[in-house]
């Protein structure tokens, strides 16, 4: 017998079939999850190689935005994710850019290096910040940015080329 009805066990039993039903509910319409991980992970990689395609200097910054936002608009996991990607790339040094002094560069040289580097991922976050938060893109496009990565609707001013 499995419980007698009205017994604390067996309304305990009930209580724990109910909520697992209840979450297995929420979890098939929840499911997507998994796909907005993925394809936010799909966004960045291919901004990373869009970024290096382009090969435009100070363009980063723009890619760095669009692969946030593109990732935040798949849903809340593919904005924790470009979240979390982002903070895991600007956090973690790159190699040797915190490790050692510049060569022959002293004391003044090896700080001004490690300034930049700081101050360029500080620049780093507002751009993916403002990516996640649904920036308007044009406002980061530079001056030779090939028009295959423009965002969509974007023209540019009369100053540029």
């Amino acid at each position: 017998m499995l419980c007698s009805v009205g017994t604390p066990i067996c309304r305990m039993k009930t209580i724990s079939v109910l909520m697992l039903v209840l979450l297995v509910c929420y979890s098939c319409a929840q499911r997507d999850w998994l796909a907005q991980i993925d394809g936010a992970i799909g966004d960045f990689q291919r901004n990373y190689n869009d970024m290096r395609d382009a090969s435009t200097r100070g363009a980063d910054k723009y890619f760095h935005a669009r692969a946030n936002q593109q990732a935040a608009e798949r849903g809340e996991w593919g904005r924790a994710t470009a979240w979390a990607l982002s903070i895991g790339r600007e956090i973690v040094p790159l190699r040797g850019s915190f490790s050692s002094k510049s060569d022959n560069a002293g004391l003044s040289g090896w700080w001004e290096d490690k300034k930049a580097a700081w101050e360029d991922k500080m620049a780093d976050m507002d751009a993916n910040k403002y990516g996640r938060n649904g920036g308007d893109l044009g406002k980061l496009v530079v001056k030779g940015l090939p028009e295959k990565y423009w965002p969509q609707g974007y023209t540019p001013p009369d100053d540029a080329p």
